[in-house]
């Protein structure tokens, strides 16, 4: 990937993180916040309706309940309602021809709960602090599940739009990094075909970048001045190397370069190649002692190969 893509995709990735964090945080909130309330409206409703119960518990008058329990049917989200006495026994229910055979005991109930998609609501019906009976109402959770639907939608609407923003703007604040970058590539290629080291690029900037283009200016200078030295030694080799030339094979006294180990003969002068009557290329397919007499050829093998600095044979 590129530096551009690399930048984008940083961005998006850290963005959708924060952004997803940050609404199942809300999500959450939201929901139990819902729950809450969904929840307490049906207590202060279940209380309500209880108060209507009271009287007849009292009197022990079934048809009376029932006909209180019948208030539940304004409450949309409710499903069934069971009065109890305060022995536990089943008083009334809502609606009338509720057959559940799994009927809850007093003891099993609890003041408020959701489980597996409903809420159960208890409530104590009591009159001069005595306690005459309890109303259990179920309801159905129908409208926090539609209210997570229209949340979640929201949420993921709003995590579109949001990731889609934030690729515009880091497609277009990327340049701020990449830019400068791609600027030094095109300019490392122009100064590697050109050779030309005397260019200093200007930093864009104080941060890493520019620090990068500060230590690249420090190396266009380190070049430039071993390109001026290699310059002069070439040019001093060169000149070295004419004078040598000139005066080996200008030289009136006979001159031979020859290889030490192998005895190779490697370079003659005119004044050798005169005085012995060998062409250039023949002497130079030969070896020192080929050019002595037989007997003399070995001697002469050995004493070459023991000359070393300054020695003088003849």
């Amino acid at each position: 990937m590129s530096i551009k893509n690399k930048i984008i995709t940083v961005v998006l990735f850290v963005t959708f993180i924060a952004v997803l964090v940050g609404f199942v945080f809300i999500a959450k909130w939201d929901i139990n916040r819902v729950r809450k309330n969904i929840q307490e409206s049906l207590v202060v409703n279940a209380q309500l309706i209880g108060d209507y119960c009271v009287v007849p518990l009292y009197f022990g008058d079934r048809q009376q309940a029932a006909e209180a329990l019948l208030r539940l049917k304004f409450l949309e989200s409710v499903e069934s309602g069971y009065l109890f006495t305060e022995k536990g026994e089943l008083f009334a229910t809502y609606p009338d021809s509720l057959q559940d055979k799994n009927l809850p005991t007093v003891t099993q109930i609890e003041s408020s709960m959701l489980k597996d998609g409903f809420f159960y609501i208890s409530e104590p019906i009591s009159f001069k602090g005595k306690v005459l009976g309890v109303i259990y109402v179920r309801a159905n959770s129908k409208l926090l599940e539609s209210q997570k639907r229209i949340l979640f939608t929201i949420i993921f609407i709003l995590i579109i739009i949001l990731v889609v923003m934030s690729y515009l703007i880091a497609a277009g604040m990327q340049k701020m990094i990449s830019e400068p970058i791609l600027n030094l590539a095109r300019l490392t290629a122009s100064i590697s075909r050109n050779q030309d080291f005397t260019v200093q690029i200007q930093p864009p900037g104080r941060d890493e970048v520019g620090i990068l283009y500060q230590q690249f200016n420090h190396l266009l200078a380190q070049l430039l001045k071993k390109q001026n030295e290699r310059e002069e030694a070439e040019k001093k080799l060169k000149d070295s190397e004419a004078q040598f030339r000139y005066l080996f094979e200008q030289n009136p006294a006979v001159l031979m370069i020859y290889e030490l180990g192998s005895l190779q003969v490697l370079a003659v002068n005119e004044a050798f190649i005169r005085h012995y009557g060998y062409s250039q290329q023949e002497i130079l397919s030969m070896r020192l002692p080929d050019i002595f007499p037989v007997k003399e050829q070995g001697p002469v093998s050995d004493l070459t190969r023991r000359l070393i600095g300054l020695s003088y044979s003849g």
